[in-house]
């Protein structure tokens, strides 16, 4: 199975268990670098359920962003800072930016 195909088959709660693996214990998983690419090439599968899953996942875990012309903060259900790069080697972090963000892609 390639990994378009495999994308194809995760249910929106087992992308809510991705997502929350990545926001609440920094769990790099194999589908993020799959949905990186995919995103990169325009041509991820069920993007808007991608989208809702992280959202869903980001309200469970209470996070919040804030969104400014030129920057954006992002805050853990704790309250803490958290920050994200593309410049980073974690395929979850791009994907989650490049969701976030889709201007960027």
């Amino acid at each position: 199975m390639n990994p378009e195909d495999a994308l194809q088959a995760l249910t929106f709660q087992q992308k809510m268990i991705l997502w929350t693996g990545f926001l609440k214990d920094g769990f790099d998983y194999t589908e993020f670098e799959w949905l990186y690419h995919t995103i990169s090439k325009n041509v991820v599968p069920n993007r808007i359920e991608w989208e809702l899953s992280l959202h869903t996942a980001m309200q469970n875990l209470k996070y919040t962003i804030q969104v400014s012309p030129n920057d954006f903060e992002l805050y853990d259900g704790h309250g803490c800072r958290r920050y994200f790069s593309f410049n980073s080697t974690s395929y979850a972090e791009r994907a989650f930016l490049k969701i976030l963000f889709p201007l960027n892609t």
